[in-house]
């Protein structure tokens, strides 16, 4: 099993900040537990200097200042019987006991231990031999050589001990001492590195985000200039955040409308210039003639002038017309009477104006009735004229002489649509153009030497059966003929 994706999703700016911010927090937080841990114990180290060897000496001098004191007192005691002299023994002995209770429980060590052991003995060696001392009352002249040699052995051990004890606790704060050193030199170090570390982090992650937007946006710079001097290549994908890359793929998307307005625009001149240029000199020629007075004699021939005159402003009106009522419809500012409708009477109207046109180009025009009673549908009626008239027309005008235009009506009863086909037997649409016939001034070539789609009807018809809710498309075979059919929304 697979567990990576195929492709890596590129990070947004503010993701990519954030995985910057994610990485040197986490080197933060390491590098506060590393000094955590390193305070952690030398804090530990100071308390042992502090609480264990320091306190543990000033207790061990003070063991060794009171000693000789208690020796004194027990002396003094032995050789004068003086109570004041035995009491003042006895509690510097009970306090002397004391201090070595407490400096055994401070030492944590078995060195140490074993030392305090050793005084303690020695201790309580001499301590035994000054109280037989006492009781027997024997001067110290009056005691065998080998007994004081004891009693100062037991004396001189005692003190030994206790300086043993004091150098060992000074060689452990030494020791200590330099461990505590070495450890904040580490926790300087770790800081110190850290610290570059997530400078360094910064640094690269600020350069790499603004290399990648700078680059991304020079080259949008650029492509601004080329769509100002009319060129509206694709900039296609850019490596960088995924805001560059949507912005890259919106100016694509843009450059690709800039060019199809540029198309477009030259589309209107073309269909401006052949749409009205044609009525306008037919206009120009027809009333030169009847200015010069070319027929003034023939009435037939100047009243066909005037004829000429009117259709030809009758058809420059109605293309000023369609592209007035284009602009409105794409501006959602056109206005429709709705009311309920026998859609078949609506069709015979438009079928009875344009037969005549169909007799003269030996085209056999057909209305295959309803097999079924329709129901009626929410229209404006001239507006359902006008698509119908452009289906037709245009029917007409793809389909040679001897071909036959069939229109046929339906209902749709599960949908609750009525619809509407208008079949020809002409030259066909190519299936990859099926819906750019739709589009305003796009002309189509069907592969066999006609350009089709140079007006605005389909156009505006797609808006007008878009407006009454129902939808509008074609399908065609090439040479076969095409289809055109609309649904509306029965009432």
């Amino acid at each position: 099993m697979k567990f990576f994706p195929k492709q890596i999703v590129p990070l947004t700016i503010s993701g990519r900040l954030l995985l910057g911010c994610m990485v040197i927090l986490m080197l933060i937080v390491l590098l506060a537990g590393v000094v955590m841990v390193n305070l952690n114990s030398l804090r530990k180290v100071n308390r042992e200097i502090v609480d264990v060897n320091k306190t543990g000496i000033i207790i061990v001098e003070r063991l060794l200042n009171s000693f000789p004191d208690l020796v004194k007192a027990g002396e003094k005691y032995v050789v004068s019987g003086d109570m004041d002299y035995y009491e003042r023994f006895q509690m510097l002995k009970q306090t002397l006991f004391f201090d070595m209770d407490e400096l055994e429980r401070l030492l944590n060590t078995k060195e140490d231990r074993q030392l305090l052991g050793l005084a303690r003995s020695e201790c309580n060696l001499y301590l035994v031999a000054l109280e037989e001392q006492s009781i027997h009352r024997k001067k110290v002249t009056d005691l065998p050589p080998q007994v004081l040699e004891e009693k100062e052995a037991c004396l001189m051990g005692t003190v030994s001990a206790f300086q043993q004890i004091i150098e060992l606790n000074e060689a452990a704060i030494t020791e200590k001492t330099t461990i505590s050193n070495r450890r904040i030199n580490r926790i300087l170090l770790i800081t110190l590195v850290v610290g570059l570390v997530v400078l360094a982090a910064g640094i690269s992650i600020f350069a790499v985000t603004t290399r990648s937007i700078t680059r991304s946006v020079s080259l949008l710079k650029d492509k601004t200039k080329e769509i100002a001097e009319g060129r509206f290549d694709r900039i296609g994908a850019l490596q960088g955040p995924i805001e560059i890359q949507d912005l890259a793929h919106h100016f694509d998307i843009m450059c690709q409308r800039l060019g199809e307005l540029d198309a477009l625009k030259a589309d209107f001149v073309s269909h401006v210039s052949h749409e009205l240029k044609t009525p306008l000199a037919a206009i120009k020629e027809a009333s030169a003639m009847l200015s010069n007075g070319l027929f003034a004699g023939d009435g037939e021939k100047q009243e066909e002038l005037h004829f000429l005159i009117r259709d030809e402003c009758d058809r420059l009106l109605d293309s000023v017309v369609r592209i007035l009522d284009y602009s409105k419809m794409e501006a959602s500012e056109m206005e429709y009477r709705f009311d309920s409708f026998f859609l078949p009477q609506v069709i015979q109207m438009s079928i009875l104006k344009l037969a005549p046109l169909c007799d003269t180009r030996n085209i056999d025009l057909e209305f295959i009735p309803p097999p079924r009673e329709l129901p009626l549908v929410l229209i404006d009626r001239d507006r359902i004229l006008e698509v119908m008239n452009n289906l037709i027309g245009n029917a007409i005008k793809f389909t040679p002489g001897h071909g036959r235009i069939s229109v046929s009506i339906d209902l749709e009863e599960k949908e609750k649509l009525v619809k509407v086909s208008v079949a020809d037997t002409g030259c066909g649409i190519a299936p990859g153009h099926l819906t750019e016939v739709f589009e305003k001034f796009k002309q189509i070539d069907n592969g066999v030497g006609t350009r089709m789609g140079t007006g605005l009807g389909l156009s505006i018809s797609k808006y007008i059966i878009k407006a009454h809710r129902g939808n509008l498309w074609a399908k065609s075979d090439i040479s076969q003929g095409t289809t055109m059919v609309f649904t509306l929304p029965a009432v």
